[in-house]
């Protein structure tokens, strides 16, 4: 039997909302592409999105292969077992059942029956040089708001920060939050917008793919944090981390310590902002 191993920082997040928010509203159809015998050069893939069978029950799992094309392993929810009944991998919330897929190939695969699943890293070092780091945790109290506290640095060789950015993902659909008085996170609110609390691998020609175990999409980015992907501008945006708290010191959303903090105006906002990106990136 499986045992899902939770990432520190992460973990929280995902045991909180465990949905693919990001994912097609319908099933994926696999479709075969047929890569050279080894890879690279890679062929012209830049996502994959978790099948929209249920919840997203754990992180995921991503291993490369002898070829150098990256097994993804993934569980979704098992509605013919219930807990107790043989057969059942236990998941968060009931049964679950585990898939696999090649990220290039997109052929279907075993799923990694490894008691260790690899889940990226948060730090990545580039063949180029460059280092990328995600900090950020999702609460400073088990419980409490912390969605937007992920931030992704961008270093050079020397370890200097070059750069900041905010990996933002549009929840569709979105979700009701239900706060908690002893947070001080105000009345509930419907959150629209996440920041992802990303992992990485890094792949053979100097590109990485992100993993966001939260929202089970994968996108694949140059070391720029350029991407081909269609999810990139619609669903997934990155922004400068100046940009984005030009945009909150805009809003007049309350705060802890005054105790009238009311996060649906920054959610509201920050959607807006993301969709006039949006409109901008349309051809």
């Amino acid at each position: 039997m499986m045992k899902l191993l939770w990432k520190q920082g992460v973990g929280a997040y995902i045991v909180l909302l465990l949905v693919s928010a990001c994912a097609s509203p319908r099933m994926q159809t696999i479709q075969t592409v047929t890569p050279n015998a080894k890879l690279p050069p890679y062929p012209d893939v830049w996502e994959w999105v978790i099948p929209s069978g249920g919840p997203n029950e754990s992180t995921l799992s991503v291993e490369k292969q002898k070829d150098r094309d990256v097994l993804v392993t993934y569980a979704l929810k098992n509605p013919n077992v219930q807990p107790g009944q043989p057969g059942c991998q236990p998941g968060i919330s009931g049964c679950v059942e585990f898939y696999g897929v090649t990220f290039f190939g997109r052929e279907r695969a075993a799923p990694s029956m490894s008691q260790r699943w690899l889940h990226g890293d948060p730090t990545m070092h580039l063949k180029n040089g460059p280092t990328l780091e995600r900090i950020g945790l999702w609460g400073a109290r088990r419980g409490c708001y912390g969605g937007l506290n992920a931030t992704i640095l961008q270093k050079d060789r020397g370890a200097n920060v070059v750069g900041r950015k905010k990996l933002l993902c549009v929840l569709d659909p979105a979700q009701r939050y239900e706060t908690r008085d002893d947070c001080n996170d105000g009345p509930p609110f419907v959150n629209r917008v996440d920041s992802v609390f990303a992992d990485f691998l890094a792949l053979d020609d100097g590109t990485f793919l992100m993993i966001d175990h939260q929202h089970g999409l994968i996108v694949r980015f140059d070391s720029g944090f350029h991407s081909q992907s269609r999810l990139l501008n619609r669903r997934l945006f990155v922004v400068d981390e100046n940009t984005f708290n030009d945009w909150l010191r805009q809003m007049n959303y309350g705060s802890r310590a005054s105790l009238n903090l009311d996060l649906q105006i920054q959610q509201d906002g920050l959607y807006q902002s993301l969709m006039k990106l949006k409109t901008r990136s349309q051809p």
